[in-house]
């Protein structure tokens, strides 16, 4: 289950709160791109 931060931001996957909304009826391509996002956003936000 996701927690989402004061950015709308999963605490633990990094996904912003519209790509979990996205995610089940995302393609495989358009969940890569929301997955190269969330593994951005993991390596370049600060701590939380």
């Amino acid at each position: 289950m996701c927690r989402l931060d004061e950015q709308k931001v999963c605490l633990g996957c990094f996904r912003h709160v519209e790509d979990i909304r996205e995610w089940r009826s995302a393609d495989d391509e358009r969940r890569r791109v929301i997955c190269a996002q969330a593994s951005q956003r993991k390596t370049t936000d600060t701590p939380r």
